[in-house]
């Protein structure tokens, strides 16, 4: 027999969700983080890109810093912007026996 795997999600924000993921995220994020680094900090979830995009808009974290040439966001501000601008949903793992 061959088990296949398929993902179904629930559509909409879940925030018991959310805040699981920010949770785990929290303990494992330096304070600091460089906008260069966020897209490996965070798995891909993000990019450096993205994030320069919203703080030319005035819409990033709220808590930059400019270190020589590099922006810096602080952990807390990083999580925060990532709560008010993404949608989480946990997914939910299917598998069934063929």
């Amino acid at each position: 027999m061959q088990k296949t795997t398929s993902l179904r999600h629930t559509h909409g924000d879940n925030p018991a969700h959310k805040q699981e993921l920010l949770d785990a995220l929290a303990g494992e994020l330096p304070p600091f983080i460089a906008r260069a680094d966020v897209e490996r900090h965070l798995g891909g979830m993000v990019s450096g890109k993205t994030l320069s995009n919203a703080d030319a808009r005035g819409e990033g974290p709220e808590v930059a810093y400019a270190v020589g040439r590099k922006i810096v966001y602080s952990r807390e501000a990083l999580l925060l912007w990532l709560s008010r601008n993404f949608s989480v949903q946990r997914l939910v793992v299917f598998k069934q026996e063929s």
